[in-house]
């Protein structure tokens, strides 16, 4: 029951973007962009430790990004590096 709470996702199937980096190379980014929402009050920033707990709901989660992620081949759509909980505008992403 999510009477007082709303969460989700929102994205952008059709991004594209091009802007000269500071080699003054030209980058060219495509893909999905987006965002992940919660609306409520005093979310949880993490799951309780050490207690047992009883719930009926739904829980949301998201991951973070792995800069450090080798993607192989062009088969693969980054997942995990490429796409996550972050847009692709932001600089974490760059």
């Amino acid at each position: 029951d999510l009477k007082y709470v709303r969460s989700g996702y929102v994205y952008d199937g059709s991004f594209n973007e091009i802007r000269r980096n500071d080699s003054g190379f030209h980058v060219f980014k495509q893909g999905i962009d987006g965002y992940v929402y919660y609306l409520g009050v005093t979310p949880s920033k993490e799951l309780p430790k050490g207690k047992v707990i009883s719930y009926k709901g739904t829980w949301d989660f998201v991951s973070n990004i792995n800069l450090e992620r080798e993607i192989d081949g062009f088969d693969t759509s980054g997942d995990g590096k490429n796409v996550s909980a972050t847009s692709i505008t932001e600089t974490v992403n760059r």
